[in-house]
């Protein structure tokens, strides 16, 4: 009896801990290095095997800065120039018309690829969406709403780090945040896990 309570009681446990969800907020910039790195490299080669643990909310922002032209208009400094601003414009316009994370980080992942189409338009009609449409989303209001909402987010988050992208993991901001100088995700998602997602256990 005290067995079968043993093995229920574990086998609970373990079904409770495979369930655990992973909240992470990515900080990233569209035209940014190791942006592109860890999109392509980490969350892309890692997220089917762990996509049922993990709530992710994609901020394409990063260190950019907002200011008021001489016309009174709102218009945005990136850290990679005008290009990126455009690129963090269409890359927030189209997640807009996501609204499933499995379709978010599949273009997310095609558009951060080393060599990807820098003007956008491939990935954005890959997953079926017009090319005009997108160009008139980055042009009105909403965009420039929806960048401003993301600095406000972005900006306490980054003040104190030099490093993008930063993942907040659980809203946290830890020694694993900084790509630049942490573990492997995988490892860190099984950190997060406790080890108890499948893919932990194979090397």
């Amino acid at each position: 009896m005290k067995l079968w309570i043993a093995f229920a009681y574990l086998a609970i446990n373990v079904c409770l801990t495979c369930r655990v969800k992973i909240k992470m907020d990515i900080f990233y910039e569209s035209l940014c290095p190791d942006s592109i790195r860890f999109i392509s490299e980490q969350l892309g080669q890692n997220y089917q095997s762990f996509k049922d643990n993990l709530d992710i909310t994609f901020l394409p922002f990063g260190k950019s800065n907002s200011y008021q032209n001489q016309l009174g208009g709102i218009e945005f400094e990136c850290q990679h120039g005008a290009d990126e601003c455009f690129g963090n414009k269409v890359q927030g316009c189209m997640l807009s018309r996501m609204p499933h994370q499995d379709t978010q980080v599949s273009y997310v992942t095609c558009q951060m690829q080393v060599g990807a189409d820098r003007t956008h338009k491939a990935c954005v009609e890959a997953f079926g969406v017009s090319w005009d449409e997108i160009l008139q989303c980055v042009q009105s209001d909403f965009a420039t709403k929806q960048q401003l909402g993301f600095e406000r987010i972005s900006g306490p988050v980054l003040q104190n780090t030099r490093w993008v992208p930063t993942i907040a993991y659980n809203g946290q901001i830890t020694e694993y945040s900084h790509s630049g100088n942490s573990p492997p995700l995988k490892d860190v998602l099984c950190y997060y896990c406790s080890n108890s997602n499948p893919a932990c256990q194979q090397h």
